[in-house]
């Protein structure tokens, strides 16, 4: 029996689907006019016979075609050699060929790198690089992989305790070393509009302010005072800082020190808030811990506090929730469709406004969450909005 269903079995493989459909009727017919014969010999209706032969013999002939193809826990030897029915079909990927044989995890390597076949010579692609056969853009590949996976492995341990503090000074802000690496800006679902399309971004190291700027590192730059002295002093957040002062603070200390003093990108201030975390804050998605990291809503009173009085995040930067908004460099945008990926500000297109990050004193959580996204007129000020201050290595 084994023997016969695997030569059907063989056969119907070999059928073409209009020739099976053909034969499908045909039989049908068949069935159905012996019904109608037979019915119409026994003096019965012989029409209502007919109809029930031919749509009644449909299903028998459809299932007796099926049967030999149920899957069975076998294995299957076809072009590409042998594998489990289970385990996923290799791909026409080569110009309409057959995919060689390959393993499972060199069939990964091939979708992950983008491996292709050259259009015109008979050799193999990843991406501007070209291989004389697939064994030698599979060795690239894996090396890229094995790459990748250290690169991870180093950024997740850099995130594991507090960066280098780098001054410039004594009237200088303390800055932190943000290592290189990449991240998912943005936020997927439960975000705003304005968050999304979440996307992937690479970026160098860089330094950054550990805290916002101060009232005393304000006034040691820049000779005046912007903010109330009788609140906080001079630990007290700088506040009514518009963009446009927040650009001439950044280029006097440049001056002043001989370093490439800026404001942060957009995509280096979430990376740097996040601190490796995917989650809402830096420290996860537990709301009962804001209250140990951020002055917000519930627990400020109303007004900004001194700098670095709640716990600093596990790179070590303080106040990234909360407190006082943060001017970054970037143009405002409605969302992030044609945002650049490689952690770079992006002023060209959108409006005129900027943009501000990371929620005040008077905001509640949602707006304080790594991705959130606020805006300005370059010559705003309020007593709600400071600065924090960036360095290119």
């Amino acid at each position: 029996m084994r023997e016969a269903l695997n030569l059907l079995e063989g056969w119907t493989q070999q059928l073409d689907v209009e020739f099976v459909w053909i034969a499908l009727l045909i039989h049908a017919g068949v069935f159905g006019c012996f019904s109608g014969w037979m019915a119409k010999k026994k003096n019965r209706n012989h029409r209502n016979w007919f109809a029930l032969g031919f749509f009644f013999s449909v299903p028998a002939v459809f299932a007796l075609i099926a049967m030999p193809k149920v899957e069975r826990p076998s294995i299957a030897l076809r072009d590409e050699g042998a594998r489990w029915r289970d385990a996923p079909a290799p791909q026409n990927l080569f110009d309409g060929q057959p995919d060689i044989a390959q393993t499972p995890y060199q069939r990964f390597l091939t979708r992950r790198f983008g491996i292709s076949k050259h259009e015109t010579l008979d050799k193999f692609v990843i991406g501007r690089d070209v291989f004389d056969n697939l064994p030698a853009a599979l060795a690239v590949a894996n090396e890229r992989y094995e790459q990748q996976l250290a690169e991870s492995v180093a950024w997740q341990l850099a995130w594991s305790s507090a960066g280098e503090i780098v001054n410039d000074g004594p009237d200088c802000p303390d800055m932190v070393l943000i290592p290189a690496g990449r991240f998912v800006m943005g936020s997927g679902a439960g975000g705003e509009f304005y968050e999304t399309p979440t996307h992937q971004v690479t970026l160098a190291a860089f330094l950054l302010g550990r805290t916002a700027v101060t009232q005393g590192q304000w006034q040691a730059v820049m000779g005046s005072q912007l903010s109330d002295l009788t609140v906080g002093g001079m630990d007290q957040p700088v506040t009514n800082v518009s963009w446009n002062d927040a650009q001439e603070f950044a280029a006097r200390l440049s001056q002043k020190t001989g370093k490439s003093y800026r404001l942060p990108s957009e995509a280096e201030w979430e990376y740097a808030a996040r601190a490796g975390s995917a989650g809402r804050w830096s420290f996860g998605d537990d709301e009962s811990q804001l209250q140990a990291h951020a002055w917000f809503s519930e627990n400020s009173g109303g007004q900004a506090h001194p700098v670095g009085q709640k716990a600093a995040s596990v790179i070590g930067l303080y106040d990234m929730h909360g407190n006082v908004w943060e001017w970054v460099q970037d143009s405002w945008h409605e969302d992030y469709k044609g945002a650049s990926i490689d952690g770079s500000a992006w002023v060209s297109g959108g409006s005129a406004e900027r943009v501000l990050r990371g929620g005040s004193s008077l905001e509640y959580p949602r707006v304080l969450w790594s991705a959130f996204r606020h805006c300005g007129a370059p010559d705003d000020r309020n007593d709600s909005t400071g600065m924090r201050i960036a360095r290119t290595l």
